[in-house]
């Protein structure tokens, strides 16, 4: 992912387009029996710092036929945005919100799985990343009373339950 972003950023600098497509795998969805090669198609000359289109407009629309008659894919246009993009929030303010929230799950269970979503951006948060923890606090605040409650008994056993098979 690394490499993507450092691509995209390289790209981006040098205001070159960058062309989107959602390519079908089939070998996604399954356990693969032999190893995957991918090599850049025979007929496209590869130059040293530019691969396949050599910044060439028209062949671009080659390209994309060309991949559309060996895979199938969707062609998702010009690439405006990658994976989380957005107007980037003060970085303290959220962690102290999202810090708050994972102590609070270990007694609302309901909100664990939100408030582990929502960590996974601690070092970059985003507007979006902001309001999805404010969707969590607004469901807190709906919702008061759900918490973990413990109280005393006469009896002192252990009672455990689980959900999960194991996968099948």
């Amino acid at each position: 992912m690394n490499s993507v972003k450092v691509l995209l950023s390289l790209e981006a600098n040098l205001d070159r387009l960058i062309h989107q497509f959602d390519v079908k795998n089939t070998f996604l969805h399954g356990n693969l029996e032999e190893e995957v090669y991918m090599d850049i198609p025979h007929n496209f000359e590869y130059v040293k710092t530019k691969v396949l289109t050599r910044d060439d407009v028209k062949e671009i629309p080659r390209l994309k036929e060309y991949l559309a008659s060996k895979f199938e894919i969707k062609n998702l246009g010009n690439l405006k945005y990658f994976i989380c993009g957005g107007v980037p929030v003060d970085r303290g303010s959220y962690q102290r919100l999202v810090d708050k929230l994972i102590y609070l799950s270990h007694s609302r269970l309901d909100i664990a799985i939100a408030v582990s979503v929502v960590n996974q951006f601690m070092h970059a948060p985003h507007e979006a990343h902001l309001a999805a923890v404010m969707r969590i606090l607004r469901y807190l605040n709906s919702s008061p009373g759900m918490g973990l409650y413990f109280s005393k008994h006469d009896y002192l056993s252990v009672e455990a339950y689980k959900d999960a098979d194991w996968v099948g």
